[in-house]
């Protein structure tokens, strides 16, 4: 489970980590040193207590050092997390290379006009057969992608970093292996995509324990991974680029080549430097802080919405497991109980002393009295530092920090069941039948579905909507999707998901909409609403089921949701069937179908917050909808405070204003 962590105040003891000697001896000058201490220069200082000293320094594969071992990371994520997301390339080097232009012979000696000449059209493919034929290629590489991302987790869980992310890299090579040698002869190129968009995910999954070589900044290092997998979208550009560049480069020698410098590399990176266990959190070495109650400078992760994906898939897995659910569930307190709100205030986390097994709930009791002493400790300590629990609450984000630290981190059921064992109670989620069969996850996976078929059609029909010029400029910039990613993500964190999906709705909404224009600039427009909604895409779906069920059950929501809208996403095949036979390949109607699916996510979407209005986390334990709704309450009432403090502030100002008028005046 990842570190909690948050924002420390000022201290006069401790503030300050240092590397880890063995870090210290193993750095270089050079571009690695560069690169750590820019990282370190983000990182907010987390005191080096044994336990967090103990994460850090932790066994790495090679014996190398963690900020190598990041680096080595971002390069693999590049290489190889997912590509197959910038289409507009990939297709430019299969139309290239004539793939399905046999379908076109028949409409070639019919008489019928090759659409790749100027006067016909400037098109990439030869006729429409062909069109439907690659872009159905994208829809199944998608299908499979979201569809098996819920065994790559399982992979993950049983065979560990090492062997699955070998495995991925292999079926990666293998994918570009079989698209090199495709032909009419040899129909490989739907082999090859659905080998592509599996091993993507088996093979980035497996980095992202990394991060719990970074206690206290998990978050950001998630980010990173992140963003890497999101600059990984440049991979085909470049591929295209020299493959146009080079008259005796095709596809063949492109794919073979990358083959080799892309998965054939990390496949040696995965064997070498990816762990064959996780990466432990710290908060299981806390029990090397035995003979007394410890504060750690750890409370909660320090992260954005942006990076729920990744953060989310990194250890959900285990929640597959049912009798799993409260373990780790003593650590340490997190947060604050219902009964308790003040506690959500503190700036450390307390890790109580380790006790002969005798029950989560009867060693929490336990440990109360020495807890409650300490706690006392701990107000007197503030109060001569000049520290209030109303003066670090507002450093605090307004939202229960532990159950959002669970949800974001896909820690099973961690920081859910902290507060009811502290109390000595403990509560049982909900089961995962009654949560999928409620009304917002029903809501959900419709929406997830038409948001699936309304991706896949605008990727693959972007030539006929916007043209081939805007088609490239999307090509080149889906790689920069990243960065509206990262500030939508931070969205998320200062408004809460329902809002971002309406906004990304609407950005698909205009995207389709302003594609009906016959004009330069809105096309380029469209472009730009569509890489947006790209870059939040997968994401919605984490945030929501997040932020809405128990994370106890976090894994097999999310991948039962991407199950579902990933295999029904097919239905856009029928679909661009349907286009071509009945529309001739006439998109303005077909953009009116997609409008109207629009419109009724929107409708989902509005009975989703009429329901999230009414109960807004209906999954989390009831400690954690008890102390959201008292910090809900609390910010309306700042909110109000200010308003009657701006208004006051109005009126003394005119009144001023009155003053020196009527002083003018005499």
């Amino acid at each position: 489970m990842p570190a909690p962590v948050n924002k420390l105040p000022s201290r006069t003891n401790g503030g300050c980590s240092k590397s880890s000697p063995s870090d210290e001896k193993r750095a270089k000058n050079g571009f690695l040193t560069l690169c750590r201490r820019l990282i370190t220069g983000a990182m907010d200082h987390v005191e080096n207590t044994p336990a967090v000293t103990a994460a850090k320094t932790q066994h790495k594969p090679c014996g190398v050092g963690r900020y190598f071992l990041l680096v080595t990371y971002v390069i693999y994520a590049f290489l190889t997390a997912r590509v197959y997301f910038a289409w507009p390339n990939l297709s430019n080097l299969l139309f290239r290379s004539n793939a399905y232009s046999w379908l076109c012979t028949t409409y070639l000696q019919e008489g019928n006009p090759d659409m790749r000449e100027e006067i016909h059209g400037g098109k990439r493919y030869i006729c429409e057969a062909q069109n439907s034929a690659v872009g159905n290629i994208f829809v199944t590489c998608l299908a499979f992608a979201f569809s098996f991302s819920l065994a790559a987790g399982l992979l993950l869980d049983y065979l560990g970093p090492r062997i699955t992310a070998a495995i991925g890299q292999l079926m990666n090579a293998l994918a570009w292996v079989l698209l090199a040698f495709g032909s009419e002869s040899a129909q490989t190129y739907i082999a090859a995509f659905i080998f592509m968009g599996i091993g993507s995910d088996i093979g980035y999954l497996p980095l992202l324990s990394s991060a719990n070589l970074f206690p206290g900044h998990e978050g950001l290092i998630v980010a990173i991974l992140g963003a890497s997998k999101s600059a990984s979208f440049a991979v085909p550009t470049i591929l295209d680029k020299i493959e146009a560049a080079n008259p005796g480069i095709g596809l063949r020698e492109v794919s073979l080549g990358y083959a080799v410098i892309g998965p054939g590399l990390c496949f040696i990176l995965a064997l070498i430097l990816v762990p064959y266990k996780h990466f432990k959190p710290w908060n299981e070495f806390t029990e090397m802080e035995r003979g007394g109650a410890y504060h750690h400078p750890i409370q909660r992760v320090n992260d954005s919405f942006a990076s729920i994906e990744a953060h989310a898939w990194r250890d959900s897995f285990s929640s597959f497991h049912e009798g799993q659910w409260p373990l780790h569930a003593h650590d340490g307190y997190s947060g604050g109980t219902a009964s308790e709100p003040g506690r959500k205030a503190k700036c450390y986390l307390d890790v109580p002393r380790p006790v002969p097994s005798t029950g989560p709930c009867k060693k929490a009791l336990s440990e109360g009295v020495g807890a409650d002493e300490e706690k006392k400790r701990d107000e007197e300590k503030q109060k001569k530092n000049g520290f209030s629990d109303a003066d670090q609450a507002a450093e605090v984000p307004a939202i229960y920090q532990a159950t959002r630290m669970s949800v974001a981190t896909g820690g099973a059921g961690n920081a859910e069941t902290l507060d009811q064992l502290a109390g000595g109670r403990e509560e049982k989620p909900a089961s995962f039948i009654r949560q999928f069969t409620s009304p917002y996850a029903i809501c959900i996976v419709v929406y997830s579905i038409i948001k699936a078929i309304m991706y896949a059609f605008f990727t693959t029909a972007a030539e006929n909507l916007l043209g081939k010029e805007v088609n490239d400029f999307m090509g080149a910039a889906l790689p920069f999707s990243l960065f509206p990613c990262i500030v939508i993500g931070k969205v998320v964190d200062m408004v809460g998901i329902m809002p971002i999906l309406f906004f990304l709705n609407t950005c698909i909404t205009l995207a389709y909409g302003f594609s009906m224009i016959p004009a330069l600039p809105t096309a380029y427009l469209s472009a730009i609403l569509y890489i947006c909604y790209v870059s939040f895409y997968s994401s919605q779906s984490y945030c929501f089921v997040s932020d809405t069920f128990s994370s106890s059950h976090f894994g097999k929501i999310v991948g039962t949701i991407h199950l579902i809208a990933g295999f029904l996403s097919l239905l856009k095949i029928p679909m661009q069937k349907l286009v071509v036979d009945v529309f001739h390949s006439v998109y303005y109607y077909p953009c009116l179908i997609m409008l109207v699916l629009c419109g009724v996510n929107f409708l989902v979407l509005l009975l989703l917050w009429c329901k999230k209005r009414t109960e807004p986390h209906p999954f989390w334990p009831q400690a954690a909808r008890d102390m959201a709704k008292q910090e809900a309450e609390e910010r309306r009432r700042r909110a109000e405070e200010k308003k009657v403090q701006k208004a006051k502030a109005k009126q003394e100002r005119s009144k001023e204003v009155e003053l020196r008028n009527q002083a003018t005046d005499v």
